[in-house]
């Protein structure tokens, strides 16, 4: 499989830094954060393409959390990475970086989540309603229409009308992200024993404030900084504020 990365070098006994783009993003989205962290004490720092996203190949089967767990170490081993400083994740990154951090928790001394991923919340009573209202339209494509293409036209204009944009855009990565949905992380927060950091935007509604709240209570060792005026990409609409507080969690 080929993979997209990027690799700041580090001074001899300098701190390594992994960030892990969300859904739908890639690597690239982390270059002014990992400058800024490679430019404080030359940390060697690393992000990565995901299967699917950026220059990474795409999976040819669908996915769990526990395959992009693995693939994160894969990649490690091959760049000869023993111990990560600073596990940074947005989104679906910090979905893999919280299980990461159970799986082995050794090779992760610290972890930073912005709008992380991977917590379950209650469906809203609306959208219950809409997926509900989705799946009996889909059910009744057969009955409907007999030609193959029309069907599938009709299929792609539901999903525009009742799908998010992560679900609409999702293409051979959709079956993936179905089934990284259903997968509820709440169980395990509290074998985290790292340090834990999560910045959060007050206005992120991809991933609510209440998910970030569930993580800090979890999580024995849990500090939460929320930024007003600030939403799912809160290192990008704070980039300035991003960079020292990054800097500074990493010591």
């Amino acid at each position: 499989m080929q993979v997209g990365y990027s690799e700041w070098s580090a001074q001899p006994g300098a701190k390594t830094v992994v960030l892990l783009h969300g859904w739908g993003a890639s690597r690239t989205l982390f270059e002014r954060a990992a400058t800024a962290l490679h430019q404080h004490g030359a940390n060697r720092i690393l992000t990565v393409d995901f299967p699917g996203f950026g220059e990474s190949d795409t999976p040819d089967r669908v996915w769990q959390v526990d395959d992009f767990v693995s693939f994160l170490f894969e990649v490690l081993d091959q760049l000869k990475v023993s111990h990560v400083d600073m596990l940074v994740g947005h989104s679906h990154g910090g979905r893999v970086a919280l299980k990461s951090a159970v799986v082995q928790p050794n090779r992760i001394r610290k972890l930073l989540l912005v709008g992380s991923a991977g917590i379950r919340l209650p469906l809203s009573i609306r959208k219950k309603i809409r997926v509900m209202a989705f799946k009996a339209c889909k059910r009744a494509l057969p009955l409907l229409f007999w030609n193959s293409e029309r069907r599938e036209n009709v299929l792609q204009w539901l999903r525009a009308q009742f799908g998010s944009a992560d679900y609409r855009d999702a293409g051979n990565m959709r079956n993936t992200l179905i089934a990284l949905l259903h997968e509820d992380l709440t169980p395990i927060l509290s074998q985290i024993k790292q340090p834990t950091l999560l910045v959060w935007g007050a206005e992120d509604t991809d991933a609510p404030l209440r998910i970030a709240k569930i993580i800090e209570r979890e999580i024995p060792d849990t500090g939460l900084v929320v930024w007003e005026k600030a939403g799912h990409y809160a290192f990008l609409d704070r980039p300035d504020q991003f960079d020292r507080v990054s800097a500074h969690f990493l010591g």
